[in-house]
């Protein structure tokens, strides 16, 4: 997984959509995962499925493993 520190705004935005998410979802999250939302370039498949419903990324970005 790669991992590097997105720019503020970047954060801000990671950290407002995590907020948003139903509290089931975000429960639902581990410790690990939830700093993979916050900050990690790739997403491993397992977080993918679990947030599948309420994630749309844009067509050229490749945030889930499996859409590289």
């Amino acid at each position: 997984m790669s991992k590097t520190k997105p720019p503020i705004s970047e954060q801000k935005k990671r950290q407002e959509a995590l907020s948003s998410l139903p509290p089931s979802a975000r429960n639902n999250l581990s410790p690990e995962e939830v700093e993979i939302f916050l900050h990690g370039d790739v997403w491993p498949e397992e977080l993918c499925q679990k947030l599948s419903e309420f994630i749309f990324p844009l067509e050229d970005e490749k945030l889930c493993k499996d859409k590289e």
